[in-house]
């Protein structure tokens, strides 16, 4: 059904389900619900908003078995929540209540979920309890989905009004210590992809929705770093930000830039292959 506001956040799908988060904006507030509608139908299956107190959401929904999860904040937003909800019943399960805005993606991985927390750094819970596993909190903005692995969190370092340390992260996957940093004099938005030994960030200054301006010039690259230790692969710089998150395939990457255009790279050396106009940012 339509209504009043906007969607932002990519949908995800999941078996017979669309998982998808509608925003509106009132009064002083933005406000979030998180919808169920059919994947056959479109119908309405469930809606929650969290008794009406949910906020306005960019956050991608993330799922397990059971459950699915989403974070609620924008940038502006403090103490915003992770929730669990049930997918059958559209019941909230458990949520937490982290110092920051959750604009980052949740991931599920072997029983646990991750996400970023704005000023409040990384998380790392109990998919089925909520309970806390790690959390990371230092000088650092993390706004991007985390990428993860069996041994490792990759993570993004954006700026905000408390921290402008922009960089790249890696995490240990069981305790959360950090295991290497390579920072950069760009904030990293996008977020990071893992192929084969190389994590790829995409990094840019601006803001989502628009480019740098007055005594800055637009600008933008996407770094290649050797997983296991950081080292830069390569660098590929663009004339805007890159704040979507790379595709590898084949022996090539693809992402988006805010200059209008799609790039494909030779992932191993970061050579341009092709670039192709879109017509507007992405």
């Amino acid at each position: 059904p339509v209504e009043r506001g906007a969607i932002v956040s990519t949908p995800a799908v999941r078996d017979d389900s669309v998982y998808v988060i509608t925003i509106r904006d009132e009064a002083f507030q933005g406000l979030g619900t998180l919808h169920k509608p059919s994947l056959d139908t479109g119908k309405p299956v469930w809606r929650f908003d969290d008794g009406g107190e949910m906020r306005h959401s960019i956050s991608r929904p993330a799922f397990d078995e059971r459950r699915v999860f989403v974070g609620e904040g924008m940038h502006a937003n403090h103490f915003c929540h992770l929730f669990a909800v049930d997918q059958t019943t559209g019941e909230r399960a458990w949520k937490l209540r982290a110092e920051g805005h959750l604009e980052s993606s949740p991931v599920v991985s072997g029983g646990d979920v991750l996400f970023g927390a704005g000023d409040d750094g990384v998380y790392s819970l109990n998919a089925a309890t909520g309970k806390e596993n790690w959390h990371f909190k230092r000088s650092f903005h993390v706004d991007s989905r985390p990428e993860v692995s069996e041994t490792s969190v990759f993570v993004g370092s954006g700026v905000s009004r408390a921290f402008r340390k922009p960089g790249m992260l890696c995490l240990d996957r069981k305790t959360g210590n950090l295991v290497w940093e390579v920072p950069d004099e760009l904030p990293v938005w996008g977020s990071p992809r893992l192929d084969g030994g190389a994590v790829y960030f995409g990094v840019g200054n601006g803001r989502l929705n628009s480019s740098a301006s007055g005594d800055e010039s637009p600008r933008g690259a996407v770094v290649a770093l050797d997983a296991a230790t950081g080292k830069q692969l390569w660098r590929f710089d663009c004339p805007d930000a890159v704040m979507s998150r790379p595709v590898a395939f084949k022996n090539k990457l693809f992402f988006t830039c805010r200059d209008r255009h799609v790039y494909c790279l030779d992932a191993a050396g970061g050579s341009l292959i092709w670039k192709q106009s879109l017509g507007s940012p992405i």
